[in-house]
């Protein structure tokens, strides 16, 4: 069973909440990526920005999984695995009711999701117009 961090507000939304609905090892919850622990995590989800500090490289180097979301996305190209920086998109709104996620082939992050293709009807509390840059995930 997966231990999970993440990093973001002490006092998460939604998020921590439907992890902890999850069936996993356990889940830490920090405010930045310096409070954890990262040799007792096997994933860690950032939703804040950070730097890509050699301690998250190593980490990544012995087998560590990582989602960045939100402006935690930037980090990625910070680590060399995008070569360009995420772009910020206007969102519409009021969301339509079909928005969701998407994915196309078989992919861990959407196990369970319908057909593996989409998600609609789960709405996570919108981020605010200065965090909406994407989600990417690395492992």
């Amino acid at each position: 069973m997966r231990r999970i961090v993440l990093v973001g507000e002490p006092a998460m939304d939604e998020a921590s909440e439907w992890l902890r609905t999850l069936p996993i090892g356990g889940l830490t919850v920090v405010a930045a990526l310096d409070d954890a622990s990262l040799e007792s995590a096997d994933l860690v989800w950032l939703r804040r920005a950070v730097p890509a500090k050699p301690r998250l490289t190593d980490w990544l180097h012995a087998g560590g999984r990582l989602l960045a979301t939100h402006r935690a996305s930037a980090v990625l190209s910070d680590l060399g695995v995008e070569p360009a920086f995420p772009v910020a998109i206007p969102l519409p709104t009021p969301l339509p009711a079909g928005f969701g996620l998407a994915g196309f082939g078989p992919h861990p992050l959407f196990s369970g999701l319908r057909e593996g293709a989409g998600a609609a009807g789960r709405r996570w509390p919108a981020p605010s117009p200065s965090s909406a840059t994407g989600s990417s995930c690395a492992s």
